[in-house]
């Protein structure tokens, strides 16, 4: 296959998957906030949502409408392998196109241009997030 075949081809994987990629980054900001730890405290915000449910729960009470919602944000399934090569890229590090390609030629993974891009949003969506107040 060609190069010019090939980028039509990825536009098409990109196209196709954009919806997935969107409800990828939600699910990975909600993963990141929830992951975060408040200032001053030795648990995350996913173990005080918690908390507050069973807490709620155990003394009768109506749930507030923020509690009502699952604790834990759905994975795409489609997508399920980029968050994995994320998660075993990401080191605290910005990650750039050179670790990506380090991480394919150590591991022998094969990552396409669109997913390293998705890597990168992820990683730039888990920076944005951890520099919130």
């Amino acid at each position: 296959m060609d190069q010019a075949a090939r980028r039509r081809d990825s536009g098409k994987e990109i196209r196709f998957f954009s919806e997935s990629v969107e409800r990828l980054v939600h699910y990975a900001e909600q993963r990141f906030r929830l992951d975060r730890k408040p200032s001053g405290s030795d648990c995350t915000n996913a173990d005080h949502v918690a908390q507050l449910r069973k807490t709620y729960l155990a003394k009768g009470l109506p749930l507030p409408e923020e509690l009502k919602e699952e604790v834990e944000p759905t994975l795409p399934e489609e997508l399920a392998y980029l968050w994995a090569r994320f998660v075993d890229i990401a080191r605290g590090e910005i990650i750039t196109f050179s670790e990506i390609l380090s991480y394919c030629e150590l591991t022998g993974a094969k990552i396409t241009g669109w997913e390293a891009g998705v890597i990168r949003t992820l990683d730039y969506t888990y920076r944005r997030v951890h520099a919130e107040p």
